[in-house]
């Protein structure tokens, strides 16, 4: 057997088939032994971990169905929202945690999730993976997944169309499937009419596939083709959250029941805030079948809980009786959704300073930073326009770190409803914002620890301030950790992109410390010494001691990177010791005891070269990376070649874009509007600090960043920097 590390294959040792041979007697022992592949002769058993741990067959997942809370509109119940965007109200907040709970209740656990491109649609499953704990899961952001697209009635309510399209215009245009809503280039603009903008993303702009305007059906259509790939993901043994609008919902569960177009436009109005479980078997063929709903003795009237409902909508409806799955499993009794909504609060602990359970958009007790960005975008446009921009200008004392800002832009303000030209390609590489652990000063490591209030200020200031400078991105990379997750999300919030792919791998994660971890610096400083610490803390080779197989701080006693880490190889010792006290195989991943800033990069380096390269730097896109510091010492040392002897200096602070430019193959950071050019004066890089902002090599004209030594123009001139054409 082959055994794989990151792309580099070991052959099995002597040792390591000595102890599979005792594992196979273990599993026989403890009659844990794996199921025999049809076709083997009897007698003749398999080497654990080898062709049967292949052959082992997962049941099929479980399919779990949640439509977004209650959109933050003043009549989100009788408006035409489609591809609007308005996020989640309070009461649709409260109507997701009460999804969650029902889910904790009931036992289950999610694997993986699929959702539209919405921000009401995003932050459902925002606040259901937070209360569940599971951030670290991937999330596809499908737009197929995004509700009917409304054109010139979006915003609209029936009263409103009724006046401007005539009576009985909603109900026709309900009761067909093939009536499109009219575009809303060609709506009637009139004193009292103002179509609301629909929400466009840049990337689906030359689609061939987008409508202006969609029938029932053509919304169907689109929505069918996302089956395939959730299918696939249920018939691997995973379970799969689906959060989605009212007609996504719909096309999916005529897929799963059989149903045709003109059926799925007379299911009924699926409940915010209740989950709908779908359970499967494998049939003969191997294809997936749906089973039955189970009987719920909490629910009113067991498996048809939405009968009563139901009956409401349709007396609403003037008699049109809708549709019931019959093979959807609701958690809970539709008609109790709105009292156990009210009675939710956040489960899990989430910063003070947010008003949200799951990071909302404002900081208590503290002035808005809008407000705030606002005044310091106007005071420093004013500065350029006039030309005494200290950052720009500078004193002789700054002169030598004049290149290692990026000015603040002046042209095209928001507020006038100018427009701001998208700058080239870059990348930009955030620290987590700051949590109790560092204003502590504990080892953190792999621990997974939130953001503390001012952590979350930090990452949304660092929007703030990528959003003047008018930087946009096309893919963020994160690690597993909550506190760099929450950071980018936080940044993309503030950049009004949560749209955005987050690509999450544990290979990003912080360095491992060991048996240091939640241990005081102060302590360890005291017991072994001001050099064995800061040997430990920022050497380059030297690892801490490692942890224990039993302390709740090794990464094998986390389902995350038990389950889901795939891309290392077997600890024979880890899979003897889990496998003895299981009486039965039990296979575990090779995950990190201890870490040196070496061992570190061994696994950051080769993910920026094998995955963020080709997937998104040779492809022009521009990437936001947030990690935590170590993995960011590392990335920085091999892209500014700073030397081994060297990085024991540098330090990165919390919450601070980093731009790396490159094509001048150079660390930049933006202008903050304070006047303080010298990056060291600023912020606490360390004392080797300096070797991030050496100065910037220019290898070409296509930088997207100006050259801040050359002339300015006179006052009043253009002081935007340089872009490229998208």
């Amino acid at each position: 057997r082959r055994a794989e590390s990151y792309g580099r294959p070991r052959g099995m040792r002597t040792g390591e088939l000595a102890a599979c041979v005792l594992l196979a007697c273990v599993g026989l022992v403890g009659g844990g032994g794996l199921p025999r592949p049809p076709g083997l002769a009897s007698g003749i058993r398999l080497l654990p971990g080898a062709v049967g741990r292949a052959s082992r067959v997962k049941a099929p997942g479980a399919l779990i169905l949640v439509r977004n809370g209650l959109p933050d509109w003043e009549l989100p119940d009788e408006q035409f929202i489609g591809w609007a965007d308005p996020d989640l109200s309070e009461e649709g907040q409260m109507q997701v945690r009460s999804a969650a709970r029902l889910l904790l209740e009931a036992g289950y656990t999610v694997d993986c999730v699929h959702t539209s491109m919405m921000k009401r649609s995003i932050r459902t499953v925002w606040i259901i993976l937070h209360e569940l704990e599971r951030i670290y899961l991937p999330v596809l952001k499908d737009w197929r997944l995004a509700a009917r697209r409304c054109g010139a009635l979006t915003g609209l309510s029936e009263p409103e169309i009724s006046r401007l399209y005539g009576a009985g215009y909603v109900e026709r245009l309900r009761g067909s499937l093939h009536m499109r809503p009219p575009p809303a280039r060609e709506a009637r603009m009139d004193a009292q009419y103002t179509a609301t903008p629909e929400r466009s993303f840049p990337h689906l702009r030359d689609s061939e596939d987008i409508l202006e305007t969609e029938s029932l059906a053509e919304a169907f259509g689109r929505c069918d083709s996302a089956w395939t790939p959730i299918q696939k993901q249920l018939a691997q043994g995973k379970n799969v959250l689906v959060v989605g609008h009212q007609t996504s919902l719909c096309a999916l569960i005529s897929e799963l029941e059989e149903l045709d177009h003109e059926e799925a436009r007379r299911l009924m109005d699926f409940p915010r805030g209740c989950p709908i479980i779908y359970r499967f078997e494998r049939a003969a063929n191997g294809k997936l079948r749906v089973l039955p709903p189970a009987t719920n003795p909490k629910k009113k009237g067991g498996g048809s809980c939405a009968t009563a409902f139901r009956d409401e909508q349709a007396a609403a409806r003037g008699g049109d009786a809708p549709i019931v799955p019959s093979f959807g499993d609701f958690l809970a009794d539709p008609s109790d959704l709105q009292r156990l909504a009210m009675q939710q609060t956040p489960l899990r602990d989430a910063p003070q300073c947010i008003t949200s359970g799951a990071f909302g958009t404002e900081l208590c007790g503290e002035e808005p930073l809008q407000d705030a960005a606002s005044e310091r975008v106007a005071a420093r446009a004013a500065e350029v326009e006039t030309g005494f921009a200290v950052a720009l200008r500078g004193e002789r004392a700054a002169d030598m770190w004049r290149d290692s800002f990026v000015p603040l832009r002046a042209a095209g303000s928001e507020g006038d409803g100018g427009s701001r030209k998208r700058l080239g390609q870059v990348v930009v590489i955030i620290r987590h914002g700051k949590t109790e652990h560092n204003k502590l000063g504990l080892f953190t490591g792999w621990e997974d620890v939130p953001l503390a209030a001012e952590g979350a200020a930090e990452a949304m200031r660092a929007g703030q301030l990528l959003r003047e400078h008018g930087i946009e991105f096309d893919l963020v990379y994160a690690s597993w950790l909550s506190r760099s997750i929450s950071t980018a999300w936080l940044v993309l919030e503030q950049l009004d992109a949560l749209w955005l792919p987050i690509i999450k791998s544990w290979r990003l994660n912080e360095r491992m410390y060991g048996s240091l971890t939640s241990l005081s610096k102060r302590m360890v400083r005291t017991k072994y010494g001001e050099e064995q610490f800061r040997q430990w803390r920022r050497g380059y080779d030297t690892r801490p001691p490692p942890i224990s197989s039993f302390s709740p701080n090794y990464p094998g006693n986390d389902d995350r990177y038990v389950t889901y880490v795939t891309d290392v190889r077997n600890s024979v010792r880890e899979t003897v010791i889990r496998s003895i006290e299981a009486g039965r195989l039990e296979l575990h991943p090779k995950l990190p005891k201890t870490e040196s800033l070496k061992d570190c990069m061994e696994r950051t380096i080769p993910f920026w070269r094998d995955v963020i390269v080709p997937e998104a730097i040779d492809q022009g896109r521009s990437v936001l990376i947030s990690s935590s510091e170590n993995a960011i010492r590392g990335l920085m040392m091999h892209l500014c070649d700073i030397p081994a002897d060297k990085i024991v200096g540098v330090e990165i602070p919390t919450g601070v874009p980093l731009v790396y430019d490159l094509t001048s193959k150079c660390i930049r950071l933006l202008d903050d509007g304070s006047g303080i050019t010298d990056p060291l004066t600023r912020y606490n890089f360390g004392s080797s600090g300096h070797l991030l902002f050496q100065p910037c090599q220019y290898t070409g004209t296509g930088s997207a960043w100006p050259d801040v030594n050359a002339k300015r123009k006179a006052p009043g001139g253009d002081a935007e920097p340089k872009v490229e054409a998208r």
